[in-house]
């Protein structure tokens, strides 16, 4: 890889940004897989037709072809045990700026939905590989969006990037791994100035954004090359970008086995055509013609002493077509530590509780930690610190707050509600002097706000000691 050196100027390179970015992305290509449309079922050079001849005719017949989404579902499910959307940031501020900017920062990522995003981020990246989070500043006419926390009259906003939404992202890294550039490409579309001025001219631009910790570049493409646009100053002393990527899918390892189990349904389903209904084997008849595809069983009339007509049965295909498919469904689902849930496999459970489901499905747990408490974790983290100094260029009378602030988060296993299950331990540990009352109250799950539900309690049994002792 070349080395780049980190400027303050203007004088960023797009093509070596461009090379550098290309060379560290990724490289596995997971969209032929994760859209059933493309999968190998449909290629023919796999898959090909099946020539038939009748009649003196030969013509080609398209197999059956049937995809399954698994892949899909391994994703989806794995984003759900993550229970990213229940991220909760803690800290313990010491003093009343402090407690400002821990407000502040929780008010920013209300406005921007952040705890909803990380789901959506977390589910385009196991299907994309790769995709960012951008912060930016706007303009604001006053400050209520902050609650009150802040009367600066700003605003920051946050966009998810993804080649899917027209991103080509090309992030830079130095040898120790830190992105030192982020390289954004996309088209934009024309104003209505632009177009009037060039009416027969293309509908739309092609940009290309370069951040760094300190200036962001904008470009856009002329008619050989690409030309500067401007220079925007960045304070926030970090570039304004989450980038995350992975590798490979979390399918990669049971792709050959998806690829089969898709064989073996298709060509079961081509069995089904032929012989679903009755096939027929003639013996000395003269003149007999063989079934086509989906053609359903005839009578026939035959004639002479020898002439006979059998019906072709199955004897044990089916069961070991069976036996393959289940094989492959549970090891597809094991390898990925991904539960399998269908209706018909929770129907077979029977009436568990809560603290049992949580057993059953320990596996995904294990999986959904693994990338928590990984890198994806990691960048959560970078994320919240990213957000702090966002704050801390906004509203500098907390800017000694923001840089000794300290705050983690914490992304709850997700679980099936058993209030029956809550209640009981609640009580019991509360009868046994493990916990406080406030504690018991908010384990139940009934209530949301605790410290109110403690003085409805207390108006409660006062009133009825009065009652009572009158």
């Amino acid at each position: 890889m070349k080395e780049i050196k980190k400027t303050t100027t203007a004088t960023i390179e797009p093509k070596v940004i461009e090379e550098l970015g290309k060379s560290a992305a990724v490289s596995y290509d997971a969209s032929a897989e994760i859209d059933i449309t493309k999968h190998k079922i449909y290629d023919e050079g796999a898959r090909p037709k099946k020539l038939v001849k009748k009649d003196g005719q030969s013509r080609y017949i398209d197999p059956a072809r049937l995809p399954m989404a698994l892949q899909d579902i391994i994703v989806t499910r794995r984003v759900a045990f993550m229970n990213l959307g229940k991220v909760k940031l803690f800290a313990e501020p010491n003093g009343q700026q402090e407690e400002r900017a821990f407000s502040l920062l929780q008010r920013l990522r209300e406005n921007n939905k952040v705890a909803f995003k990380e789901s959506e981020i977390c589910d385009i990246l196991n299907r994309e590989l790769q995709c960012a989070k951008l912060w930016y500043s706007t303009d604001s006419e006053d400050a209520s969006h902050w609650g009150g926390f802040s009367t600066v009259k700003k605003d920051f906003k946050m966009q998810v990037l993804s080649p899917s939404r027209g991103d080509t992202l090309l992030p830079v890294f130095d040898n120790t791994g830190n992105l030192i550039y982020f390289g954004r490409q996309y088209k934009r579309s024309k104003s209505i100035v632009e177009i009037l001025a060039q009416p027969e001219g293309e509908k739309e631009v092609e940009c290309f954004d370069i951040y760094s910790s300190t200036q962001l570049a904008k470009f856009e493409k002329g008619d050989s090359d690409w030309s500067p646009v401007e220079v925007i100053s960045l304070p926030y002393g970090k570039i304004p970008v989450i980038y995350y990527s992975r590798q490979k899918p979390i399918w990669a390892n049971v792709q050959p086995l998806i690829e089969r189990l898709e064989t073996v349904l298709s060509n079961f389903a081509d069995t089904n055509d032929y012989h679903a209904s009755p096939t027929l084997v003639f013996k000395n008849v003269k003149d007999a013609k063989a079934q086509e595809k989906g053609e359903n069983g005839k009578a026939v009339l035959i004639e002479g002493e020898n002439a006979n007509v059998e019906y072709v049965t199955w004897d044990h295909s089916v069961d070991a077509i069976k036996l393959e498919i289940d094989t492959l469904v549970n090891a597809i689902y094991s390898l990925t530590q991904t539960p399998n849930i269908s209706f018909e496999e929770m129907k077979s459970l029977g009436d568990l509780s809560g603290v049992a489901f949580d057993r059953v499905f320990i596996d995904a747990h294990l999986a959904s930690r693994r990338e928590i408490e990984g890198g994806y974790g990691e960048l959560i983290q970078r994320g919240i610190n990213l957000e702090m100094a966002l704050l801390a260029t906004m509203d500098t009378t907390l800017r000694g707050a923001f840089s000794t602030l300290s705050v983690t988060f914490e992304a709850p296993h997700f679980k099936l509600d058993d209030l029956d299950a809550d209640v009981s331990l609640a009580l019991r540990a509360y009868e046994g002097g493990l916990i406080s009352r406030a504690t018991a109250i908010g384990m139940s799950g009934l209530v949301t706000n605790v410290e109110d539900e403690e003085k409805r309690i207390d108006g409660e049994n006062a009133e009825r000691t009065n009652r009572e002792g009158n």
